[in-house]
């Protein structure tokens, strides 16, 4: 539940946080997707081709960087960032950290069935198809994890910002 004696925080300060969480999450989830495919011996592009053929069909999917890996790396920066923002207008009032972890892991529980349970499927049915599911479940949570640091990144604003307003109790 949102904290009764919290300062109410302007809504730029909660959108350039939660954008940047969620970018920060949707990198790391890029990373582990990367490394779990090198690991398989299959390439690291694979995910972000996988991604590109909402814009581009099949021709996107091949083994190797392309104008196309950097349109699924865009895609994907994009999406991560518009959910960290999501996340952090529902959850600006809450101010008790362990809670706010779990409700980032629900969050990214949650944004892996929208994604590949709803749009994907709708959008671009490769990717749902293809992607390595074990990678994507672990990477969603990852991205849970770090939208789950969204208070911390908020207070970090406030420090760095000269000006900024001085931040609510934890």
């Amino acid at each position: 539940m949102p904290s009764g004696n919290q300062r109410k925080t302007p809504i730029f300060y909660v959108i350039l946080a939660g954008l940047e969480t969620g970018v920060l999450g949707g990198v790391g989830m890029l990373v582990l997707v990367a490394a779990y495919s090198a690991w398989r011996h299959d390439s690291v592009w694979a995910f972000p081709n996988l991604l590109a053929s909402a814009f581009y069909g099949e021709r996107a999917l091949t083994p190797r960087l392309s104008p196309a890996t950097v349109a699924g790396i865009a895609l994907h920066v994009f999406s991560s960032g518009l959910a960290g923002v999501l996340f952090g207008l529902a959850i600006r009032g809450y101010a008790v950290r362990f809670r706010v972890f779990l409700l980032g892991l629900l969050a990214g529980v949650g944004w892996y069935y929208i994604s590949y349970g709803l749009v994907w499927k709708a959008v671009s049915p490769l990717v749902p198809l293809y992607s390595p599911d074990r990678a994507i479940w672990a990477g969603h949570l990852l991205f849970g994890a770090v939208l789950g640091v969204f208070p911390s990144r908020l207070r970090h604003l406030f420090r760095e910002w000269p000006g900024g307003p001085a931040p609510g109790p934890e």
